[in-house]
């Protein structure tokens, strides 16, 4: 199934539309066709990597860390949170407060000998790390320039959890936050409070080095933290750096090609799935799969994208 020649056409389909959506960097011909090479699901664990840096614009909800606000912070800075709350509570864009490289970077080729995971950005993959192992974006507290860059650079950063409805702002900090362990801290701290924490287990005795459990992260292995006298799990990535998340979420979406496809070929499939989605009065004859930032679609001839898979943002 994963062999582009023996791919049924709607995931032939898929696979193209994936390769050409993903930004490579460089973008040469060479790039692509190793991108395109990938088997299907590890395509959609790399669009999925890419894409969700980005943040869909939908209202949102905002809140706030315990201890948020425990650091005076300046005018300027409470201006610019204030922004994005606005912003958040209607639904637009957030993609001039974040990277400028989410548009570039979507897929890097590992570069050389250089050991340890395939980051996107090509390097040692800070901001990838944050996502994929704490689930944590970044805003830029300025704005692009239409130029693509930034007016006097912007070093501080706004780091926050995103779901379908709710911001909740973890700390303000800056592009040193995922290496030195204060945002690990502080998404512990918040696990935590959520009730993450590994119940009937107590802390070790002997712990490792703060430094230790950050490159075990790079490396695909979770890491604990120990937060009140109780176990809290930090890092979610697996050994290629993939987050767990995004790994689970292409799972459920090959689960839904493998029982769907060949299904889609005869009108009692089509209806059956239809009505199985909560749309038994659209007909999804010549309809294809895709994706809407996270969210595994159908979409029908008349291009109305019909939600199969949900994803968490």
């Amino acid at each position: 199934m994963d062999n582009a020649e023996d791919l049924p056409p709607r995931l032939f389909a898929l696979r193209a539309d994936l390769t050409e959506r993903i930004p490579c960097a460089p973008g040469d011909a060479t790039v692509k066709a190793e991108l395109g090479a990938m088997p299907l699901a590890q395509l959609m664990i790399t669009y999925m990597s890419w894409v969700d840096r980005l943040i869909p614009p939908r209202q949102r909800s905002v809140s706030f860390a315990e201890g948020f606000f425990a650091k005076r912070l300046s005018d300027d800075q409470m201006r610019v949170i204030g922004v994005i709350g606005n912003m958040s509570a209607k639904g637009d864009d957030f993609t001039p407060y974040l990277s400028a490289t989410v548009q570039t970077r979507g897929y890097t080729p590992k570069q050389g000998s250089r050991p340890g995971i395939r980051w996107v950005d090509g390097g040692r993959g800070h901001k990838d790390l944050a996502l994929n192992t704490m689930d944590a974006h970044h805003f830029h507290l300025k704005p692009l320039e239409k130029n693509g860059t930034r007016l006097n650079g912007s070093r501080d950063l706004i780091w926050a959890w995103v779901s379908r409805d709710n911001i909740h702002f973890l700390m303000l900090g800056d592009h040193n936050s995922c290496n030195d362990g204060t945002l690990r801290a502080v998404v512990a701290k918040e696990r935590l409070l959520a009730g993450w924490d590994v119940k009937g287990l107590s802390p070790s005795r002997s712990t490792s080095s703060l430094q230790d459990r950050l490159r075990l992260a790079r490396y695909g292995v979770m890491a604990h933290e120990e937060v009140e006298a109780k176990v809290v799990p930090v890092g979610f990535a697996s050994s290629d750096g993939s987050s767990f998340f995004h790994v689970t979420h292409v799972d459920k979406v090959m689960r839904v090609l493998r029982d769907w496809d060949s299904r889609l070929d005869t009108s009692h499939g089509r209806s059956e799935l239809a009505t199985k989605i909560g749309f038994p009065q659209i007909d999804i004859e010549g309809a294809k799969w895709g994706f809407l930032y996270g969210d595994f679609c159908l979409f029908t001839c008349q291009n109305i994208a019909l939600g199969i898979v949900p994803w968490r943002r």
